[in-house]
């Protein structure tokens, strides 16, 4: 039997061994599937970054259309500016959890 030949486990191993948490490297290789999953998330956000701008930059238009009502904020021009804050925190907000999940799986983070 060669070296390189990996040695045979037993036919009975005690059940602490099995349930202790195994090691893995953090330098292996990532496997396509969460590679490429991970870079769909990082293409989400990026998505949601220009979504979010794109909201920001026609935020007038928006307010000013016949069938927009801000529930909650007055109709004056800093009642519109606290609503598009709102809106820009919680996408932003929505886009750093999408970030983390993403960093997290790829970094081999079980619970993410």
């Amino acid at each position: 039997m060669s070296a390189a030949t990996p040695q045979k486990r037993p036919a009975y191993e005690p059940a602490a061994r099995l349930l202790s948490p195994t090691r893995a490297d953090p330098h292996m290789r990532r496997p396509v599937t969460i590679v490429a999953g991970t870079v769909l998330v990082l293409l989400r956000a990026v998505a949601g970054v220009i979504g979010l701008a794109a909201i920001a930059g026609g935020w007038n238009d928006i307010v000013a259309d016949a069938g927009t009502t801000l529930e909650g904020f007055d109709p004056t021009p800093e009642g519109t500016a606290a609503a598009l804050w709102v809106v820009l925190v919680s996408g932003g907000a929505v886009l750093l959890a999408d970030l983390l999940i993403a960093v997290f799986v790829f970094a081999g983070r079980a619970w993410s």
